[in-house]
C-alpha cells in the first residue's frame, strides 16, 4: 500500500452506510465533489481535507504541511482531549515552515506552509 494510499484511508474517513433506498444518482453526485486522485498529477497543489479523530494522527498531517500542501483540518470527530494539544502541535510545525493556520469555523483550521497564502475575503475592503 503507498503513502498516497494511506494518505487517502486516512482522510477520507469511510461514509455511513447508506439507506438501501437510495438511487444511484446520489451515489454518483458525491463523487463529483472531489478531484479523483489520477488528476493529482495535473494539479498545481493540492487541498487536503482531514479529520483526525486522535494526536496519533498529527503526524501524517504535519508531513504534509511540511511538503507544502495546504491542509483543512476539521477537528468535529476527535477526541475532545486531543483537539487542543493537536492544533498546538500543528501550529509548531506550521510557524516552523513559516507558514500560517487560520480558524475558519469552530473546531476547522486552514493549515498551509509559506508557499500558499491565506486571504479572509470578508476582510478585503471593497472598492
Amino acid at each position: 500500500m503507498s503513502i498516497l494510499d494511506n494518505l487517502k484511508a486516512w482522510i477520507l474517513e469511510p461514509e455511513e452506510k447508506e439507506d438501501s433506498n437510495t438511487d444511484s444518482r446520489s451515489k454518483e453526485g458525491n463523487d463529483l465533489d472531489f478531484q479523483k486522485e489520477e488528476n493529482f498529477e495535473n494539479l498545481d497543489s493540492i487541498i487536503l481535507i482531514a479529520k483526525p479523530k486522535t494526536f496519533k494522527d498529527a503526524l501524517v498531517l504535519c508531513k504534509q504541511i511540511k511538503m507544502g500542501r495546504a491542509v483543512m483540518l476539521s477537528l468535529e470527530n476527535t477526541v475532545s482531549e486531543d483537539k487542543q494539544r493537536l492544533v498546538d502541535f500543528v501550529s509548531g510545525v506550521v510557524m516552523a515552515q513559516d507558514g500560517m493556520i487560520a480558524k475558519v469555523y469552530n473546531n476547522v483550521y486552514v493549515c498551509a506552509s509559506n508557499n500558499i497564502g491565506i486571504i479572509d475575503l470578508n476582510k478585503i475592503k471593497k472598492s
